[in-house]
């Protein structure tokens, strides 16, 4: 069983030590991928680089603040591809990667702020 962890919390723990404030965190991080996730999905269905781009880009801060630095690799480049039009074809295959790290990240706060309560 891999142990590594997605996400790094260092970075938000030192930025408050406030329970509620790190769980409002978390649940704004839940609340949030699964919608830039739709409006991803229908980007590309609709071939709407640019729209893929954007949300790539908010994407990107609250996986930084989480400390996903792999997660947050994969979504600059595809912020670079986007922004520079090349690679169309292997989109939907990175962007599903990105949001099944997002998914394991849930799973890891979820776990985490349990420990919180």
């Amino acid at each position: 069983m891999n142990t590594t962890k997605l996400t790094d919390l260092s970075y938000l723990l030192k930025a408050s030590d406030d329970t509620e404030f790190l769980i409002k965190m978390f649940v704004m991080f839940r609340t949030t991928v699964p919608e830039i996730k739709l409006l991803m999905d229908i980007a590309l269905q609709k071939k709407k680089y640019e729209t893929i781009y954007e949300l790539a880009h908010k994407l990107k801060s609250p996986i930084s603040i989480l400390g996903m630095k792999i997660t947050k690799n994969k979504i600059e480049k595809i912020e670079s591809d986007t922004k520079n039009k090349v690679k169309y074809e292997t989109y939907h295959d990175r962007i599903k990667d990105i949001f099944n790290d997002c998914q394991i990240a849930m799973e890891e706060l979820l776990v985490y702020e349990k420990d919180l309560i």
